[in-house]
């Protein structure tokens, strides 16, 4: 427990640096800081999230008693060596307690969309039909993700019920009603995002982009900002590149939708010490900040980040060298030459004169537009 605790006051101190040092453990580790993590984010946000009004979606008896110490033990060797799914299911267990319907099995499921001519492959039309083969559209949503969360569901039942969910969220389905049941969302999203099968990853990062972009709902995943672009970044490096698409793209939706300033931390040290992708990802993820927003998220580490980015010129993968010098000509976008210009000092005849290129290439752009 005391050294639960110490790792919690060093990452308090300096989120970024021991981000960067998790990163570079095993996956095993970085899954248990991360449960360790998200146990502590849930006690410190109890007190706000009973102050809201969750229209009767959330047990009266939110107020759980805390989780105990001797409850999980975060670094017992046997549990250092369980699975993902393990693991997220003890997380799991220290989630606020809610009352929902019972839960479906499967089989009953596959018979209820049987029943109701429900297709993987949705529309406008299903979609109601899926709707009210439940008492409520909010009464719906809940059953979706109970069924979401089960272990025993099927690959091809998943599937079906993840699209449906996805397809809800970006058509119909009411940002005030998403909030109703947000905990709940998020608890099974992490669970999808370490599911065994590529395709129920892909949909997972989809639903997360769609849930994100809706601004009545992305602020209840801020207390989440680290763990979910750490765990989606893992997933550059996944074997499957429809996969490593998906995430992509998933992370540069969520590096202007979360906070951030937290999504700056974060990246910025990756973009120094990780390898490729991880590296290409965190400096294309920082330049759409600075085209976003420009300085004012930056301004504080301009210095740490023209460190990695310089470094990143010189990489042996073209492409991440590309993405530096395009990172580059961002910055000096919005610095203008009187301070940029200081940090690239160090640059010798050829390289310099390549990001004077590209700038000069840049300016004409904005003048033709």
């Amino acid at each position: 427990r005391a050294s639960q605790e110490a790792i919690l006051a060093l990452y308090s101190l300096n989120a970024s640096q021991i981000t960067l040092r998790l990163s570079q453990l095993p996956e095993e580790y970085q899954e248990i800081f991360s449960r360790l993590l998200k146990i502590k984010v849930r006690r410190s946000s109890i007190d706000q999230i009973t102050s809201l009004n969750y229209s009767g979606q959330i047990s009266t008896n939110l107020a759980s008693p805390p989780l105990q110490p001797d409850t999980i033990d975060i670094f017992n060797l046997k549990e250092i060596h369980k699975s993902f799914k393990q693991s997220t299911g003890k997380v799991q267990k220290c989630c606020l307690k809610y009352h929902y319907p019972e839960e479906m099995s499967a089989d009953s499921y596959e018979s209820r969309e049987n029943n109701s001519s429900i297709h993987i492959e949705t529309n406008s039309h299903n979609l109601n039909s899926f709707s009210n083969s439940h008492t409520t559209v909010d009464g719906g949503i809940i059953q979706i993700l109970d069924d979401l969360d089960k272990d025993t569901l099927q690959f091809h039942d998943k599937q079906s019920i993840l699209i449906h969910l996805k397809e809800l969220i970006k058509y119909d389905y009411s940002s005030c009603k998403l909030i109703n049941n947000i905990e709940k969302m998020i608890k099974v999203i992490f669970k999808l995002l370490i599911d065994t099968e590529p395709t129920i990853r892909e949909h997972t990062m989809t639903l997360v982009m769609y849930l994100v972009q809706k601004s009545e709902v992305v602020v209840y995943f801020h207390d989440y900002t680290e763990l979910i672009i750490l765990k989606i970044i893992n997933m550059c490096c996944d074997s499957y590149k429809s996969v490593v698409k998906v995430a992509e793209e998933c992370l540069i939706t969520l590096s202007v939708s979360l906070h951030i300033e937290t999504v700056v931390k974060i990246i910025t040290p990756l973009i120094l010490a990780k390898e490729f992708p991880v590296n290409l990802i965190a400096i294309r993820m920082m330049t759409k900040i600075i085209d976003t927003y420009g300085s004012p998220p930056i301004i504080d580490k301009i210095k740490d980040i023209m460190s990695g980015l310089l470094q990143s010129y010189d990489n042996p993968d073209s492409a991440v060298r590309k993405s530096a010098v395009f990172c580059m000509v961002s910055l000096y976008k919005v610095f203008g030459s009187q301070e940029f210009i200081p940090h690239i000092s160090s640059l010798n005849g050829a390289k310099l004169k390549l990001l004077n290129l590209y700038i000069e290439r840049s300016q004409q752009s904005i003048k033709i537009n």
